[in-house]
């Protein structure tokens, strides 16, 4: 008998997180980005708009799990989504959920997270060693403005998956900050790291399992 996790329509998704918006060069994913996926490119220097994050996913959640995640923003087929390129977890039912209903390959990766009142921080580690650190200051004041964001992956017999999010979590900015090792994978993508981003805290997420193939 199949797991309840893979039978739901909805995963609920909650706890606290970090995103911190990056730019890339557009060469740096010419090996990873299928060729039925075209990443969108600013006009001035032709960088492609990303998102770095990283999440602690509670009980209240369907699975709780430990995520970091790396995408950017992309087309396919005349629409326009979120396309994730590198996800780490820290849970096997989210390695197989994730590949059996969004078509996404997660790796396994350990997380230590340090929380307080003012603070939260987490280092995360790969099979070969660190990947990145990030920190926030949990600051009081935030604001809790729901919203809505398309996403898609790429099955590997072919067609574009696409699912939505939403969310009801409440952001506070400037707050996190970001460290990459130059040994870590994600290093090679040639990140430019502008901004401060966001402590979401609380984090809420409604994400939806794909009902469409294309």
């Amino acid at each position: 008998m199949a797991p309840s996790f893979l039978s739901q329509r909805v995963w609920r998704l909650a706890g606290l997180g970090l995103a911190v918006p990056v730019s890339v060069p557009a060469s740096r994913l010419r090996a990873e980005v299928p060729t039925s996926i075209s990443p969108i490119r600013t006009p001035l220097f032709g960088r492609v708009q990303g998102l770095l994050f990283a999440a602690r996913y509670d009980t209240a959640s369907t699975i709780a799990y430990n995520e970091l995640g790396f995408g950017i923003l992309a087309r396919a087929q005349g629409r326009i989504g979120f396309f994730p390129l590198r996800l780490w977890v820290d849970s096997e039912d989210s390695r197989r959920g994730g590949l059996e209903l969004w078509g996404l390959v997660k790796e396994i990766a350990t997380f230590d997270w340090q929380v307080d009142n003012e603070r939260m921080d987490v280092r995360v580690s790969g099979t070969l060693g660190s990947l990145v650190s990030m920190s926030a200051h949990r600051k009081p004041a935030g604001f809790g403005l729901p919203f809505w964001f398309p996403c898609m992956s790429s099955r590997t017999l072919g067609g574009i998956v696409r699912w939505s999010v939403r969310s009801r979590s409440v952001l506070s900015r400037p707050a996190a900050s970001v460290e990459i090792p130059t040994s870590s994978p994600l290093s090679t993508y040639g990140m430019n790291i502008r901004s401060r981003g966001w402590a979401l805290d609380p984090l809420d997420l409604a994400v939806f399992v794909p009902q469409e193939t294309t």
